[in-house]
């Protein structure tokens, strides 16, 4: 260092300056990164318990197909258009008051079923299953084909609550019509030229 000039002492002594004030900068990056890396972990973590909370939405009144199950009552018997129409309805109040004027008609929930009036609908709250817009699904059609409803909708009849047990994708559904060697057109479940 003897032989530096004292342009190039002071330019050293600049690039120091420089090196901390990289490193001051580097590690604010590196601070930085990582606020972000917490506050998208965070905001996945949010949307998770979100999403997580909504599937598991209360009915208004509790219904459980394991208890209604063994008294061999039919799919069609409160979703009266399975056979009959793309959607398969859900009962009025009316429906379940059928049986429940006289059965357990002291329980709260069959109270709290009652005090809905009989043209009430409170079920779903939330639907389980749903398919995309552009997608046409008739339950008739399936049904008529001999589809159990077991096969889409899993064990239902061993169920306190439903959840969604088979994905409603277009893998599944492509799978199952090559098993039983149905239709794979696009116009049997898209309606083209959108």
């Amino acid at each position: 260092m003897g032989d530096e000039t004292a342009s190039q002492r002071a330019r050293h002594t600049h690039d120091l300056c420089r090196a901390d004030e990289r490193q001051a900068v580097h590690r604010d990056c590196r601070r930085g990164r990582k606020q972000i890396q917490q506050g998208l972990f965070r905001l996945a973590g949010g949307i998770f318990l979100a999403v997580a909370w909504a599937a598991r939405a209360e009915e208004p009144v509790h219904f459980s197909h394991k208890r209604h199950a063994p008294l061999k009552i039919e799919c069609q018997y409160c979703h009266a258009t399975v056979e009959t129409e793309e959607k398969a309805s859900f009962p009025a109040v009316g429906k379940c008051m059928t049986c429940h004027r006289a059965v357990k008609k002291d329980s709260r929930e069959i109270q709290r079923l009652a005090a809905l009036g009989d043209k009430a609908r409170p079920f779903p709250s939330h639907q389980v299953y749903t398919i995309a817009d552009f997608v046409f699904f008739s339950h008739a059609r399936h049904r008529k084909a001999g589809i159990d409803c077991a096969y889409c909708h899993g064990a239902v009849a061993e169920r306190e609550v439903i959840t969604k047990e088979v994905p409603t994708t277009m893998k599944n559904c492509v799978d199952c019509h090559k098993a039983r060697l149905a239709s794979q057109d696009c116009h049997i479940c898209h309606e083209l030229g959108q």
